[in-house]
């Protein structure tokens, strides 16, 4: 999720956890939902061996660029198209993409790093950074509202709820009204200047952990990117797409996107739930288990990653047919 050129030698979040769930034996289709640099695409094909294949989605043309040049190096084994990750189905079904099998076409593996990439917060005029002055854009692909536009169209009270639904953001009246009035006054052109009408309006006593722009500028984001109505829809598709055994692999950034994924989990592996009073006999069982139940990155992957210190990975496989 960068364009191209920019910085790719990070390593990819969680990238131990991720292919301890892969395994590498047979022919095996995968997808890579938030394709970025294709760190985790490259490593998964590389351990998949020659017979693997992948199909890599991203929203950004930047990162579309970028990753076709390094994927080049595998051919025909990696397939990059530009889409949201929230229409996954919809290309796999079209581009008849995996196996056949039960009436739709199916994968054994897909993988989705949900959120904002380092290589797109490192880029400033991207505008997701509020340390280094950059249009307020936030956007993750080139169309829609930017950040700018969508504090314009909202009401105070609509910015606020925005604020606290999706950053819990303390005086979040207080902070919409001032990030309005500094938009209005000329006064927040770029997301330092922003950032410092956030400042101003939380106060130089206010007890603070981080920067008071942290949660406000991740609620913009999400916002503007429309991240977990995104995340929804994904959850939604994933268990029609996994073949026998295959494997469903999601990292998360904080909280609103963990719960999320641990609740569908939880639903997908928890079986069928059966009527008070009614007699069971057939023992049925969920078609799904949980192949990792929420694993954070080891000390010295936070160490050596910023990024990495809220990572949480879950997974599920599917071990059945619906009966």
């Amino acid at each position: 999720m960068t364009e191209a050129g920019g910085n790719f030698s990070h390593r990819p979040v969680l990238l131990d956890e991720v292919l301890g769930l892969t395994g590498s034996a047979g022919e095996r289709y995968w997808v890579d939902c938030t394709l970025g640099g294709a760190g985790h695409a490259m490593a998964i094909l590389e351990l998949a061996g020659d017979q693997a294949r992948l199909l890599g989605l991203d929203r950004d043309d930047a990162a579309i660029a970028a990753a076709s040049a390094r994927l080049a190096a595998v051919g025909d084994r990696a397939i990059v198209v530009r889409s949201r990750f929230s229409q996954v189905d919809e290309v796999v079904q079209e581009r008849q993409y995996g196996r056949l099998v039960r009436g739709r076409y199916r994968v054994d593996g897909l993988i989705a790093d949900i959120g904002v990439s380092s290589e797109q917060i490192d880029r400033a005029e991207r505008g997701f950074s509020y340390g280094r002055p950059g249009p307020l854009d936030m956007r993750m692909g080139s169309e829609g509202e930017t950040a700018r536009e969508l504090i314009e169209r909202l009401s105070v009270n609509d910015l606020a709820t925005v604020l606290w639904r999706y950053g819990e953001v303390p005086r979040a009246v207080r902070v919409a009204a001032a990030m309005k009035e500094a938009l209005a006054a000329g006064e927040a052109e770029t997301t330092t200047e922003l950032a410092r009408a956030i400042e101003k309006a939380v106060g130089s006593g206010a007890k603070r952990s981080h920067n008071p722009a942290t949660l406000p500028f991740q609620a913009l984001r999400i916002a503007v990117n429309d991240e977990l109505g995104e995340l929804e829809r994904l959850l939604a598709q994933l268990p029609e797409l996994l073949d026998m055994g295959g494997v469903g692999i999601l990292i998360t950034f904080h909280s609103l996107e963990d719960r999320m994924v641990k609740r569908r989990f939880a639903e997908l592996t928890q079986g069928p739930v059966l009527p008070r009073g009614l007699p069971v006999t057939g023992g049925r069982r969920a078609n799904f288990e949980l192949a990792e139940r929420g694993a954070g990155a080891t000390e010295r992957e936070k160490g050596e990653n910023s990024r990495a210190r809220s990572a949480r990975i879950r997974a599920i496989r599917r071990i059945a047919w619906e009966a």
